[in-house]
């Protein structure tokens, strides 16, 4: 009985840290649309350096575009390396442009493909931009001929700002898209393990 009592303790204790957590991060957030960035940065730091893996991406947002710091490619990096660790999904799409574009690390596609692909595959939709980027550069290889298909029609409608309004509203509600690109996360996934 002891036990379960303890167990139940530190599970509202985590519950409670998270949301004071999450109060902080929307603190912060405010803050930016403010476009206070140094006090968004002050906010956010000791959030990101406890492992709070929202506030590890936006720092690393900060540092790659110069907000309020200065930018700092490599830091940059290093922050979105720590929010995927936790598996952050936003994080995962900042990395792949990163490894897309080399900044603060080599250029490297394989990667950014597979950090693309894997958020897009968890839910964060709005990844759809950086696998039609590389494939629009010629830097992948669609995996099938309805991934090609899906990749050249996303590329026609991301230059429609309702259809980008969409992906993000559809990434923010984490649903999934009658896209044959969902097909291949499964297949992707399957070689991963």
């Amino acid at each position: 009985m002891n036990r379960f009592l303890l167990i139940t303790a530190v599970f509202f204790i985590s519950m409670v840290n998270a949301t004071e957590q999450d109060d902080v991060f929307a603190e912060g957030q405010k803050a930016f649309l403010d476009k206070e960035y140094n006090r968004a940065h002050g906010i956010w730091l000791p959030l990101a350096s406890s492992g709070y893996a929202p506030a590890q991406d936006t720092i690393g947002y900060l540092y790659s575009n110069g907000l309020g710091v200065k930018q700092d490619h490599e830091k940059a990096v290093e922050w979105y390396k720590k929010a995927v660790d936790s598996s952050h999904l936003e994080a995962m799409f900042n990395l792949g442009n990163a490894y897309r574009l080399g900044k603060g690390v080599s250029k490297d596609f394989a990667k950014a493909e597979d950090l693309y692909r894997k958020s897009y595959c968890s839910g964060y939709k709005y990844s759809v931009v950086g696998l039609a980027a590389l494939y629009y550069s010629g830097n992948l290889q669609p995996k099938s001929e309805a991934e090609e298909i899906a990749l050249k029609k996303d590329l026609e409608r991301l230059k429609d700002p309702r259809y980008r309004q969409w992906l993000i509203n559809i990434t923010k509600d984490n649903q999934s898209l009658n896209n044959p690109l969902n097909r291949t996360c499964y297949a992707h996934a399957s070689h991963a393990n």
